[in-house]
């Protein structure tokens, strides 16, 4: 994965206002360092409870992300010839 962009969800947002700075650091660059160089987080068993459920539902919707931009990238459906 080398994505340019990923997308961010509300949802994302609405997770790291409950959290600590710490956490919100901790899960921010973990998405871009997924999104942008395939990398996963190593430190997961020392995260929170919070932290942890958050980053299991945003992961599969930041590897979908970054799959669906590199796919666009190819030029879609061919044309059709005409008859």
């Amino acid at each position: 994965m080398n994505a340019k962009y990923f997308a961010f969800f509300e949802s994302y947002y609405d997770a790291i206002k409950e959290m600590d700075d710490d956490e919100i650091v901790a899960f921010t660059k973990s998405a871009c360092a997924l999104a942008f160089n395939g990398e996963e987080p190593e430190d997961v068993d020392s995260w929170s409870k919070q932290l942890k459920i958050a980053w299991a539902l945003a992961k599969p919707n930041i590897v979908n992300s970054v799959k669906r931009v590199e796919g666009g990238s190819k030029g879609g459906r061919p044309k059709k010839k005409k008859p």
